[in-house]
């Protein structure tokens, strides 16, 4: 198949802003809660360990002030959900060809698209999966060396899953640092600025996904593999 030249993203549009921030509202609520669930533990141990009356009293204000922002970010998560039709039946492929035909002309980068034949449809909207497949691609492309940089995208059924592996030739990752690139703000990989892979996993958490990354192996570059769910189109009207 002729590769396609890729670019970076165009400035957003106000539609656009509006995904980009339920997204970082979805994921920022997320990792909010985790870090609350935590701390209510913590004083949960501390008030069982038989403190003084004070540490108890000093405790419970810390858990109720934890409660009140708690309750800021669900309100922060419900703004967020306003944007976001409710998820039907897409057609994968359709939504990876859109992406790609959508990014712009530049210089020297190849995107080659290896795309299953009669894929299932997946569970998810046009706009989310054609956003996912986007920031993938800028992901993989600010990491790409500065000639012969090379991304390929291939997609498969596996099980109840529709999978879309997108590998490029830039740096590889440590082994040990691989869940990291999916962590808000981290920069572990050359040229991540550690937030559009965090947002990628906000999405497909919300369509009850899985998303990972792998080395390749024997060679530099990184695949990062998203697995959404079929959609029964047997009970679809």
């Amino acid at each position: 198949m002729t590769p396609i030249a890729v670019s970076r993203a165009a400035e957003p549009d106000l539609e656009q802003w509006l995904k980009d921030f339920a997204d970082l509202a979805y994921l920022l609520g997320h990792e909010f809660n985790n870090f609350l669930n935590n701390v209510f533990l913590h004083l949960s141990i501390l008030e069982l360990s038989g403190g003084e009356a004070k540490i108890r009293a000093e405790a419970e204000a810390i858990r109720h002030l934890g409660r009140a922002l708690a309750a800021k970010v669900q309100q922060f998560q419900q703004l967020s959900r306003k944007h976001r039709p409710a998820p039907e039946p897409v057609d994968f492929n359709a939504a990876v060809r859109a992406a790609a035909a959508e990014a712009e002309t530049a210089s020297g980068i190849k995107l080659s698209l290896q795309l299953a034949d009669d894929l299932p449809h997946v569970l998810g909207t046009i706009l989310d999966l054609k956003h996912l497949v986007e920031l993938l691609l800028q992901a993989a492309t600010a990491s790409l060396p500065a000639t012969g940089g090379q991304i390929l995208l291939r997609t498969h059924a596996a099980g109840h899953h529709g999978v879309l592996s997108v590998a490029d030739n830039g740096k590889s990752v440590a082994e040990d640092q691989l869940q990291r690139l999916f962590e808000p703000f981290e920069a572990v990989r050359p040229g991540s600025e550690g937030l559009k892979l965090a947002i990628c996993r906000a999405l497909v958490r919300r369509l009850q996904g899985n998303i990972h990354a792998e080395n390749r192996p024997g060679e530099d570059g990184l695949t990062v593999i998203v697995e959404l769910r079929l959609a029964d189109l047997k009970n679809q009207k």
